[in-house]
């Protein structure tokens, strides 16, 4: 069962890796300008993250009040500020643990904010909604006790956003969320019961690599 599980997460990290990559080389020209704008109105990318998190709470509140396009265009900007804040760290060279933080909250902030939504305005179970930021958060947990497993670094890998999967799932539920305001496509109950499945793969894939990693270095 284990190793099924490790097999399928590989096919999937490697699909996962291969779009991510192609959606980074296509953005990367209009992320760039973006970038030596921010630079030259000195805002950092905890500016941007900030402003992000204050765009998702308003999307939120707006969303509730069915104020569709108002939260489409907070989400959009919202979005767009996220591909560009990695890239102006960068620029900056000021990567550190404070703004890996900031920047993943703000990502969890976003998953936890969207569900939360749908439960309010009767378009998603709320049974179903729990189980999915369970499932999302416990793969994030997950990835922490890896890294602060013992043993050697090859073997316990940190994904700061949890890992792929998770990371494919946001911009799913992104995704989700733009067909509904655009054309009030509802499909909120079948992809949510898919991600939440995925995810709750993806916790035993890594709970089931934390016990090989205690047994075989603990």
């Amino acid at each position: 069962m284990s190793d099924w599980l490790r097999d399928f997460s590989s096919v999937i990290t490697r699909q996962g890796y291969t779009i991510v990559a192609l959606m980074r080389k296509i953005r990367r020209p209009m992320t760039f300008t973006a970038c030596r704008l921010f630079i030259h109105l000195h805002l950092n990318q905890s500016h941007i993250t900030l402003i992000r998190i204050f765009l998702l709470v308003g999307s939120y509140f707006f969303w509730i009040r069915s104020a569709f396009s108002a939260a489409l265009g907070l989400m959009l900007t919202a979005w767009i500020l996220d591909c560009i804040d990695g890239d102006l760290s960068r620029m900056l060279q000021n990567d550190n643990g404070v703004g890996e933080f900031e920047d993943v909250f703000a990502d969890n902030l976003a998953f936890l904010i969207f569900p939360l939504a749908l439960i309010r305005t009767r378009l998603l179970d709320g049974t179903l909604g729990a189980l999915f930021v369970f499932s999302a958060f416990s793969v994030l947990w997950m990835a922490e006790r890896k890294q602060s497993g013992s043993g050697p670094s090859s073997t316990l890998i940190f994904h700061p956003k949890g890992d792929l999967l998770l990371s494919l799932s946001r911009k799913a539920v992104w995704i989700l969320m733009y067909l509904f305001i655009l054309a009030r496509y509802n499909f909120f109950v079948p992809i949510y019961t898919v991600i939440t499945s995925l995810l709750a793969i993806s916790v035993m894939i890594n709970y089931f690599q934390i016990i090989r990693s205690r047994l075989k270095f603990g």
